[in-house]
């Protein structure tokens, strides 16, 4: 119950900058992290504890997830955009990918790794790629309210 109460959204919430979804597609890279100023009762908790504009991150992996088993799952789930896929932790769901579209009405930022070889950039991908279907750490959770 607690974390379906945390997981709903607030009214205030405004997006500041229209995202233009085919633009970003063009432009975002593997390895791109991606920060989301969140909408939820827990975004808030988190921004408000960490003293920053953004709740939430993922990191962008395209379509690397459609080369494994679950391929199939992933394009019925979501289609053309199974092609440019963020993995993130959840509450909810723990690591998953979910499509870059998801984010198109919220306020995110993309920053880019400096300075890291594209071999590197590489094992990132498929570490995080590697932790698919992990369970969420809600011990961090804990640590954060310390």
């Amino acid at each position: 119950m607690l974390v379906r109460f945390l997981n709903q959204d607030v009214r205030s919430y405004q997006r500041r900058i229209p995202n233009n979804l085919e633009n970003l597609k063009k432009h975002i890279r593997p390895g791109d992290v991606l920060l989301v100023e969140g909408k939820t009762r827990i975004a808030q908790i988190i921004k408000y504890v960490t003293q920053s504009s953004w709740s939430h991150s993922s990191i962008y992996v395209g379509d690397r997830p459609l080369r494994g088993n679950a391929s199939a799952r992933y394009r019925e789930l979501y289609g053309d955009e199974a092609a440019y896929l963020v993995v993130e932790a959840d509450l909810d769901h723990g690591v998953f990918p979910v499509p870059l579209s998801k984010y198109v009405d919220y306020n995110v930022r993309v920053c880019r790794p400096y300075c890291l070889s594209a071999a590197d950039g590489e094992r990132v991908v498929d570490e995080v790629v590697a932790h698919i279907g992990d369970r969420y750490d809600r011990r961090q959770l804990v640590d954060l309210g310390r």
